[in-house]
């Protein structure tokens, strides 16, 4: 196996939630289109608000970068001319790092915008808080808004059957894309510890997303929950997505030069 060219910690609160499909598919390009799957209704497709705080290792374990995360994350996608591919994709990444804005845009090809992130304590200390509030702006214009209490005991991803049964929408390759070319990335997660959390979210000023309010129960209670996630990850370097059709043309040509 070769060595992942990014990996880190990562502690995050998700919030698992749904919008119409007609809403969503304007932040897919053409090519993409949605995966079947039995989260929602016909209509609606799941959405994942994830707000992380990373520890992240580039290329060498001595080259460390901290920073905070807030991420759309849609799930269950795929390429038209290759539906039996499931990935994950990410319209746009609120990053308060201009290192890892520089390097996502130029080096992944991914859209992460610099933003700044105002929050009452670390999500790695959520087990033992209130509740956690944070904030995050984009150009001094609020982009979103997410409060959040812990509810019930730390645990094992096993400890959350409706955790566990969702975690298959983040455990899934990722589609990388900067408008005309399409990029993959093999991507793994290894989930640590698990803890439910009612999350309310205010979505303010996100393009492309409406502007709304979710209350969102812990995930005990609801499979579209609520929950604070700890878990490393690894993540290869982006490889560009060859269509189906273009890959058997050229692999012709090649057998008909040869």
């Amino acid at each position: 196996m070769n060595k992942a060219s990014l990996w880190g910690h990562c502690d995050a609160i998700l919030a698992a939630t749904s919008l119409p499909k007609q809403i969503l598919r304007k932040l897919l390009p053409d090519a993409i289109d949605f995966t079947s799957q039995n989260y929602t209704s016909g209509d609606d497709h799941p959405v994942i608000y994830m707000f992380n705080e990373q520890v992240i290792h580039i290329f060498f374990s001595f080259f460390k970068v901290k920073y905070k995360e807030m991420i759309p994350l849609i799930p269950f996608v795929h390429f038209k001319d290759n539906p039996s591919v499931n990935y994950q994709t990410s319209p746009i990444l609120y990053v308060d790092s201009l290192l890892i804005v520089f390097g996502g845009q130029v080096m992944w090809h991914l859209n992460k915008v610099i933003g700044k992130f105002m929050g009452t304590s670390e999500i790695q200390h959520f087990s033992k808080m209130k509740y956690l509030s944070h904030k995050v702006f984009r150009e001094n214009i609020e982009a979103i808004t997410m409060t959040t209490t812990p509810t019930g005991e730390v645990g094992t991803i096993d400890d959350f059957p409706y955790c566990k049964q969702l975690s298959e929408l983040w455990h899934t390759r990722a589609i990388i894309n900067n408008e005309t070319t399409f990029w993959t990335a093999r991507y793994e997660v290894i989930d640590k510890s698990v803890q439910g959390a009612a999350v309310n979210i205010q979505v303010k000023n996100i393009e492309g997303l409406p502007s709304q309010t979710l209350d969102i129960p812990p995930i005990q209670e609801n499979i579209l929950g609520g929950f604070q996630l700890t878990f490393d990850w690894k993540l290869w370097w982006p490889k560009k997505y060859q269509p189906i059709q273009k890959k058997e043309n050229t692999e012709l040509l090649e057998e008909l030069s040869s």
